[in-house]
């Protein structure tokens, strides 16, 4: 497996910005450390020309923004490994000088090659070549190993890892790194389409689907999120019928598996209402411009042939 080392290291410092609403708070500045395995976020939130904002996480909870070169950042993806504290390549650490140990280093595999990363200061996309950067405070080289005020994320970071405020190699601790790109937001206009079904030896019926919206949830252009499908469907009989039609209801259906994969974005649905008949619902097609386009499929599944209808619609999703 290649390796891919990322250096966490007592750069310039960090800066704890507020956190929206929908995060959970910040650490305290004395955090209970953390167990023996870790899992460390980093959730991007805007990407603006060669800019992106996120921020990061440890074991859910919010220590500060991160910013990185759009250009030259870490792919997004999972990736485990250990927790270390002599980087082998030099990194800003202490005041501003420079050396080969720095408070946090993890060495995780992923499937790129190897790659070195910094945790380090900075806010503009010039100051990173691939680096995840977060905002420095004012420091001097009167500072003690750079610290700041006791909630400072750096001190919560070393709170969390060492169990203190002055670093010292840790024990091994396995390490999990998420990084997820920001969220895009798809949605289709309403659509309608119709479907006969049935015969000999049953009746005959046609199905006629109204108001069929869809809306994805994706990260990048790597990964389907969530998603729904609405639509209301109305049952008739098209020959004369002793059996009764199912009465007019709404369908609802949430995403149950979806990928974007070599420009394929596929997404499957499960229901969420009481929808009847029961169906299953799946979307396939491919980016085209700022739209999904693509084919919906509504699959009929509590009966077999020739009951088990299945019907198709066009559909576009235009990016919200």
């Amino acid at each position: 497996m290649r390796v891919l080392p990322l250096l966490l290291s007592a750069l310039l410092g960090l800066s704890l910005l507020a956190a929206p609403s929908r995060l959970a708070p910040a650490v305290s500045a004395n955090p209970e450390p953390v167990a023996a395995e870790a899992r460390i976020d980093i959730v991007r939130t805007v990407v603006r020309d060669n800019y992106v904002v996120g921020d990061l996480y440890v074991n859910s909870r919010r220590i500060g923004s991160i910013y990185e070169n759009n250009r030259m950042k870490i792919p997004a993806g999972s990736f485990q490994g250990l927790l270390h504290y002599v980087s082998g390549r030099y990194a800003t650490v202490g005041a501003g000088a420079f050396g080969r140990v720095g408070d946090f280093v993890l060495e995780v595999g992923g499937q790129s090659g190897p790659l070195t990363l910094l945790l380090h200061g900075g806010n503009q996309p010039y100051q990173s070549r691939g680096c995840l950067m977060v905002c420095p405070y004012n420091w001097d080289n009167r500072t003690p190993n750079n610290s700041g005020p006791g909630d400072h994320p750096l001190n919560v970071l070393r709170q969390l890892f060492y169990g203190a405020n002055v670093p010292s190699p840790p024990p091994s601790r396995n390490i999990v790194l998420n990084v997820f790109d920001p969220e895009k937001r798809w949605r289709s206009a309403p659509g309608a389409t119709s479907v006969r079904f049935g015969g000999t030896p049953y009746c005959s019926y046609q199905t006629d689907i109204s108001n069929i919206s869809v809306a994805l949830t994706t990260r990048g252009d790597a990964t389907v999120a969530g998603g729904t499908v609405q639509a209301n469907c109305v049952e008739r009989a098209l020959t004369v019928c002793r059996g009764a039609v199912i009465p007019p209801n709404r369908h609802d259906y949430v995403l149950s598996g979806g990928s974007w994969t070599n420009g394929i974005v596929q997404a499957t649905f499960r229901k969420s209402g009481k929808n009847a008949p029961t169906c299953t619902a799946s979307f396939v097609g491919r980016p085209v411009g700022n739209t999904l386009q693509g084919t919906l499929t509504i699959q009929r599944t509590d009966v077999g042939a020739p009951l088990n209808w299945a019907a198709n619609v066009a559909v576009t999703l235009v990016r919200e």
